[in-house]
């Protein structure tokens, strides 16, 4: 057996963080239906080189069932390592998640392209930079895809201040905001929901605590909302941030005005990355040691992260991938500058 539905859920090791702890939260709140492509399918994956028969009976059985999916598409085909979302690191964005699927043979190929993802080389830079030395297994979660009308990103401890919650948000879907290719709207509220006003804000922060409380740590929620508030992941927030600015001045230099993503102090020369320069070139040309200046903060950037010593971006949001990444590998990230 290769396939689990979320709702039966199974341990890291069969089904891998993500889903398992989507799995637990199934149970009270609204998580969108699926199934997950379990660790064993792709132990046999990295052996043969592709999807057996049997388990591509097996997915489409689970697909097809009129208990999960009922062979409606669209859906999405999401990471879940075993080392994914862990106390130890986040592996935020850097695997991959495959949206828009709209056919079971595009269905097939997403398995696959994140079943390689987990092998890729922005994610064993990653594990070096992290210290992370035993492979990951990689598990495939294939869920209903929300087409929202408001999605985004819960914190529910404020990294700058943590008697608050953090929320950013988009219109639609939020794949660029979560990436770190588009700014949404931020608030910061009180946690307690007595003292918000808006509807959809209050039933966040009446259910940040809650999900709080059942792992026991404070929460970074990716959520969707198109009539109905679902949670489409939780992961442990795995960084702080400081509480207080760094009061130090460097005659000479002119102060650079923005929010602070990551805190810390960097110097190093300024390189500019271009939205539009192939990864592969700026990778080769940006030295190590170097202040990455960009618009936009894109996934394919995370192999010159862990080569820069400070990071400065247009784009302004704190709670993106890209932002999350910069935090736990302890690299200053100034955002909207």
């Amino acid at each position: 057996m290769f396939i689990r539905s979320i709702s039966a859920g199974g341990s890291v090791e069969e089904i891998g963080r993500k889903a398992h702890r989507l799995s637990i939260l199934t149970r009270y709140f609204n998580v969108p239906e699926g199934f997950v492509v379990t660790t064993k399918a792709y132990g046999i994956w990295r052996k043969e080189g592709r999807l057996s028969e049997e388990l591509v009976e097996e997915i489409q059985e689970y697909f097809y069932s009129p208990y999960i999916l009922e062979g409606k598409f669209q859906v999405v085909a999401r990471s879940s390592a075993t080392a994914e979302d862990s106390e130890k690191a986040s592996f935020a964005g850097v695997f991959e998640s495959v949206t828009d699927i709209n056919s079971f043979d595009r269905l097939l190929e997403g398995i696959e392209r994140v079943f390689k993802s987990a092998t890729s080389r922005k994610v064993k830079l990653y594990m070096k930079r992290r210290g992370i030395t035993k492979e990951p297994k990689m598990a495939v979660v294939v869920q209903r895809q929300i087409n929202p009308e408001l999605s985004g990103v819960l914190f529910t401890r404020s990294p700058a201040n943590h008697e608050k919650a953090l929320v950013e948000f988009v219109q639609g879907s939020p794949e660029k905001l979560i990436s770190g290719e588009i700014s949404g709207k931020r608030l910061s509220l009180p946690r307690d929901p007595s003292n918000v006003e808006d509807g959809l804000m209050k039933d966040l922060i009446t259910l940040g605590p809650e999900v709080e409380a059942l792992f026991g740590k404070p929460q970074d929620i990716e959520w969707a909302y198109d009539g109905t508030l679902w949670i489409l992941q939780s992961r442990d927030i795995t960084t702080k941030m400081e509480t207080e600015e760094n009061k130090a001045q460097i005659k000479g230099w002119h102060p650079l005005k923005g929010i602070p993503a990551s805190s810390g102090v960097s110097r190093g020369k300024a390189y500019f990355i271009l939205d539009d320069q192939p990864p592969e070139e700026a990778e080769r040309l940006f030295p190590e040691g170097g202040i990455l200046v960009t618009y936009v903060l894109h996934a394919e950037h995370y192999n010159i992260f862990v080569k820069a010593s400070g990071i400065v971006t247009k784009v302004d949001s704190i709670l993106s991938h890209p932002a999350i990444i910069a935090r736990e590998l302890g690299i200053p990230c100034v955002v909207g500058g």
